[in-house]
């Protein structure tokens, strides 16, 4: 193949490859444009920094913010500069969740419950019954259900710890008859109010009740009590107890106990649910499985 070359055509090849290696002189003379998709101009215009996590560490080691591991020998090899990890305000620790237990069982709260719904029933009578007792403070009282709950919350106030717990727990013990609710109110299973069962009878959660309103009227705190409903080992029967801590433990005020109680006394009951303040909870016994290592901060 020939070319037909004129000097005019030649002279301007050669002014076109000069502006061509020109523009690519200043081309790469400028700063490539940061990619778009993973870098953008600050509004002030300050241009963007970039720089590795080992800058990082550099940088706050410099400032004395962070130490080394002194205690690793040097690798012959590579040498990894790896701060403490206490430094980087980190530890390993093992991380135990203990899910509180009762009677060995972990409590899983409950929606509604025809149990929770008992209480507020008992709760609702139980305003009432202040009523009552407020109008027999000032003396005057013809309540004979008010004037044997005052005297006996008179004298829980002069008692401490554990004395506060067998004292309620043996005076309501004798203060309440024990009946069925069909004997006492005609119908099968009815939690009656404190001032109900004083004047009355009442079965084992009425004992119960009662005795948590009466620590709760002397100061006790709610989250420390607990309704607690067990199926008893031997008879099977369906019982109702009132679970107190105290010091870290729980004991418990049994009407079918003349003292205290303490979990090992039901090691054979099967726990069903607890009821409190808060609602309804079932009692599930599981095995809890082996703590795993993790990160933590501190």
């Amino acid at each position: 193949m020939v070319f037909n070359v004129t000097p005019t055509r030649a002279l301007r090849w050669v002014v076109m490859c000069l502006h061509l290696f020109a523009g690519s002189l200043i081309a790469a003379a400028q700063p490539s444009p940061p990619r778009a998709a993973a870098t953008r101009i600050a509004a002030a215009g300050e241009p963007l920094r970039f720089f590795t996590i080992q800058d990082r560490l550099e940088a706050l080691r410099t400032a004395g913010k962070i130490q080394t591991q002194g205690a690793m020998a040097p690798s012959k090899t590579v040498q990894h500069d790896i701060p403490a990890p206490h430094s980087l305000g980190l530890r390993l620790s093992v991380a135990v969740i203990e899910p509180e237990t009762l009677l060995g069982a972990v409590p899983f709260a409950v929606p509604g419950g025809d149990l929770a719904s008992k209480w507020r029933g008992a709760m609702v009578r139980w305003t009432k019954d202040e009523i009552a007792i407020r109008g027999c403070e000032n003396g005057g009282c013809k309540h004979p259900g008010a004037r044997t709950w005052l005297r006996i919350r008179q004298e829980a106030r002069l008692r401490h710890g554990l004395d506060t717990l067998s004292f309620v727990h043996a005076s309501l013990n004798r203060a309440i008859r024990y009946a069925s609710d069909l004997e006492a109110f005609g119908i099968t299973d009815y939690w009656a109010s404190p001032l109900e069962v004083v004047e009355k009878a009442g079965d084992c959660e009425d004992y119960a009740i009662a005795k948590y309103l009466m620590l709760r009227s002397i100061g006790l705190d709610a989250a420390d009590m607990k309704l607690v409903a067990l199926r008893e080992a031997g008879s099977y029967e369906y019982h109702a107890i009132l679970g107190v801590r105290s010091e870290g433990e729980w004991l418990f005020l049994d009407n079918r106990r003349a003292t205290l109680t303490r979990e090992a006394d039901y090691a054979d009951a099967l726990p069903i649910a607890v009821v409190d303040e808060g609602g309804q909870s079932m009692l599930i016994k599981i095995e809890t499985s082996k703590p795993d290592l993790r990160l933590s901060t501190l």
